[in-house]
């Protein structure tokens, strides 16, 4: 079992090895059809440039800006919520219940989405998608 520490050496290093989620690129794609689209991620400011990266690499052919809000490691910086509100954005999409809890918070929609071990405790009222179809669905898209 690899220590986060020797993950995180490797994300701030280089993150072509980690995979776009199925019917993730249809999805955005769709969905930026009807919306306008934007990504806020909760990755450490040290994996910033390697994000960046992949973000070009996978999603680059999308007008889809990246925003980078605070995490568990950078307390002092915007919650994705906040940073949500700052954007004009209506709706987070995103596999952490606290991140989606920020949303709410801030008067804005959320799906908690995937079905994931860290995802157990997710209030019964939160929306929730299991995957990019799912989504699409629930969106009318």
């Amino acid at each position: 079992v690899a220590k986060y520490d020797d993950v995180a050496k490797e994300m701030i290093a280089d993150q072509s090895h980690v995979p776009l989620l199925a019917d993730a690129e249809f999805a955005i794609s769709e969905l930026a059809k009807q919306f306008h689209v934007i990504f806020i991620t909760a990755r450490p400011p040290e994996w910033e440039a390697a994000t960046r990266q992949w973000f070009s690499q996978h999603l680059g052919s999308n007008e889809i800006e990246l925003y980078f809000a605070g995490n568990y490691h950078d307390t002092t910086a915007l919650t994705k919520g906040e940073l949500a509100v700052q954007l004009n954005a209506e709706l987070l999409i995103d596999d952490n219940i606290k991140n989606c809890q920020s949303a709410l918070d801030n008067n804005l929609k959320a799906i908690l989405f995937g079905n994931y071990g860290w995802q157990n405790e997710a209030p019964t009222d939160m929306i929730r998608c299991e995957g990019w179809p799912a989504v699409l669905e629930y969106l009318g898209v």
